[in-house]
């Protein structure tokens, strides 16, 4: 792994153990965690349609970068 690859390796796997953390400890608080993974779902389901035609775009873009179709000048 380069250096990039490697920082961002260990920030991922920072993130995941917080978020490991996070949901043990509200477990472990007794919250239900049902509401939390259906208001997630809701959330989640509503940032993707408002971000649809964002991430449209952004691929759209990638795709040209990648296939070189278009060249400076």
């Amino acid at each position: 792994l380069d250096p990039s690859q490697r920082v961002l390796a260990e920030k991922l796997l920072t993130l995941a153990v917080w978020a490991l953390a996070i949901l043990v400890g509200i477990d472990l608080l007794g919250i239900d965690l049902t509401a939390l993974a259906v208001f997630s779902g809701a959330f989640g389901l509503a940032i993707g349609f408002g971000l649809q035609k964002t991430f449209g775009n952004l691929i759209a873009g990638i795709i040209l970068l990648l296939d070189k179709s278009l060249k400076p000048g």
